[in-house]
């Protein structure tokens, strides 16, 4: 029989959230006794919701049983993308680190002052982020590549290699891929602590490669943007305070960011700068989230077969669509299309499945990316009856390129699981 790679992949029923897991496992031979020493990748993007769960289950109940009901091949999670830094996205990542052994978190690249302007405009919505989760932030931003005692590696920001050593992977018990990174002359080198936005992460093995690449992206900040983001902080004494104590922000600094006059100097800096200095106003901190294409890489691939074998949806006609699968995060589609595309023009063709950015919000919302895109599946993450999310514009559009909208909300038990296999034509 023939020898095949399996791509199982699944997007979660947590509402106004965010949880997607895809197991690539790939053997010889099928034999039902060997099943589980096949050689296997686990990854993660996202991992988090805003809604409690069916029958008023409390929203950390709720989490905790789709984190409990996931079941990674020998509790691996090789890798876990956490698009942005919204409690939607994030509130269940240190659960799912402390519930299974995660090797490597991904993050979006952002700077010291970005992390200020974060916890600053959380803090003028009446939203205070805990001291100990601030200073991971800032500990990150300022080179440190570690959360929930993870090894990080960012995503975007500058290219220059830094002095760190790439950490070893987690135990293995059985055989693992391992992602390496593909770089321009087509030589791979391992994970470290940055990674260029738009860079292929490859899987290897001890005896081959598969005809199957991560690609994250992620927009960064004009540097106009950032210098008017750092003027803005050293005009108030209260982000200026947490600034100059990144690693050690106190309660008593996030306090002084409540007081009445620090509110209203902070909501205007939030809501008017960079504007003018051409880049993402510094309130939406949707701006650095991560995007994901998981897929056949953009160069040739004809010496392999790809098929669907699960399709997620009744629509037979799906499965002939391209077997790729793309997220977007909450990324501001609008605002950023044309760096989306050009860091995924080679692949969107191979799209057959594609998550709309932040719960299909209008905000968000790109007609070319969704014109770009061959294949039919359209996912949203969003809660059940909420009247924004997805909006009705959105799913117009939706409606007239005649895609099939999939809707998952906290009452998606089963999500929408998808399985892709495919195999050299010469095995």
């Amino acid at each position: 029989m023939h020898s095949r790679t399996t791509i199982e992949r699944t997007q979660h029923g947590v509402g106004q959230g965010g949880f997607h897991t895809c197991r690539i496992r790939r053997g010889g031979p099928y034999n039902r006794q060997d099943y589980e020493k096949k050689t296997t990748y686990e990854y993660v993007f996202d991992c988090g919701t805003r809604s409690v769960g069916p029958g008023d289950t409390p929203l950390k109940d709720f989490l905790s049983q789709h984190i409990e009901n996931y079941k990674p091949a020998n509790n691996i999670v090789d890798a876990l993308f956490i698009s942005h830094l919204d409690i939607d996205h994030y509130n269940g990542a240190q659960m799912l680190c402390s519930a299974k052994s995660v090797s490597r978190i991904f993050l979006p690249y952002f700077t010291v002052d970005q992390i200020v302007f974060l916890i600053a405009d959380q803090a003028s919505n009446d939203v205070v982020l805990a001291p100990d989760y601030i200073n991971n932030l800032l500990a990150i931003a300022a080179g440190r590549r570690r959360l929930f005692g993870v090894p990080v590696t960012v995503v975007g920001g500058d290219e220059s290699p830094e002095n760190l050593d790439p950490a070893p992977p987690a135990e293995e018990r059985g055989e693992r891929f391992q992602p390496v990174v593909i770089r321009e002359d087509g030589q791979a080198q391992p994970l470290s602590g940055n990674l260029p936005s738009g860079t292929d992460i490859a899987l290897r093995s001890s005896l081959e490669q598969l005809p199957w690449v991560l690609r994250p992206w992620s927009y960064k900040q004009s540097s106009a943007a950032l210098l008017a983001m750092s003027r803005a902080i050293d005009k108030i004494p209260a982000l200026k305070g947490i600034q100059t104590h990144a690693g050690s922000v106190s309660k008593a600094h996030i306090d002084a960011l409540n007081e009445k006059a620090n509110k209203t100097a902070i909501r205007k800096a939030c809501c008017m700068i960079i504007k003018d200095a051409k880049g993402t106003y510094a309130s939406n901190h949707n701006t650095p989230s991560l995007s994901l294409y998981s897929g056949p890489p953009g160069h040739d691939r004809s010496n392999y077969q790809f098929r669907y074998s699960e399709r997620g949806v009744i629509n037979r006609a799906l499965n002939r669509d391209p077997v790729g699968w793309i997220t977007t995060g909450d990324c501001l589609m609008n605002n950023h299309w044309a760096d989306f595309r050009a860091c995924f023009a080679d692949v969107l063709t191979h799209v057959g499945t594609y998550v709309l950015p932040h719960h299909g919000s209008v905000h968000n919302h790109s007609q070319d990316f969704i014109d770009a895109i061959p294949g039919q599946l359209a996912l949203i993450c969003a809660r059940h009856g909420s009247e924004d999310h997805p909006s009705k514009t959105v799913l117009n559009c939706l409606y007239e390129v005649d895609d099939h909208i999939q809707i998952v909300n906290e009452y998606s038990t089963r999500g929408v699981k998808e399985i892709v296999s495919f195999h050299h034509l010469d095995d």
